[in-house]
């Protein structure tokens, strides 16, 4: 196993855990999100020696059903960072695409493209988990959903 590879697992293993114990809502449905494309993505990845030779389109496709999770979730929060997380997927997407879009980008390039982007997203989460705790220390609760807001912070204009 590769030091990077380690490092992701540990890393992975620890913010995915943290979110789990202490964070909210949307904290541990990214997490959830997080272990189950991990597992999809190992089920549907191309054998080792090929893999990332050509696009990955069974992983492409669990990122692409990801993305659209944590987009919805994102819409549906109270929170900034799931639009943050959101658009980190968005890019992983990307990488892809344009991996499709061009014949000439080399494995271990298409592989940078794609991979790098979960590193600061298991960062965002560990962050986004350690604010949650914060305000409930604070404020004594944190909303989760739009909906859950007080009708101050939701009203359609200017009163």
């Amino acid at each position: 196993m590769a030091f990077h590879q380690a490092v992701f697992i540990a890393l992975w293993l620890a913010m995915c855990g943290y979110a789990y114990v202490r964070g909210g809502q949307p904290e541990r449905l990214i997490a959830s999100l997080f272990i189950l494309g991990a597992l999809a993505s190992l089920a549907v990845a191309e054998p080792i020696g090929r893999v990332f030779a050509s696009v990955e389109y069974g992983i492409l496709t669990v990122d692409a059903a990801m993305f659209l999770l944590m987009f919805a979730l994102a819409i549906a929060s109270a929170r900034y960072w799931p639009m943050a997380m959101a658009s980190l997927q968005g890019a992983e997407v990307i990488g892809h695409v344009a991996r499709h879009a061009v014949s000439g980008i080399v494995p271990p390039t298409y592989f940078v493209l794609t991979v790098m982007w979960s590193f600061p997203m298991l960062l965002l989460l560990g962050l986004a988990t350690w604010r949650h705790r914060r305000r409930l220390r604070r404020y004594g609760c944190d909303y989760a959903w739009s909906w859950q807001l007080p009708a101050r912070y939701r009203s359609k204009g200017i009163e």
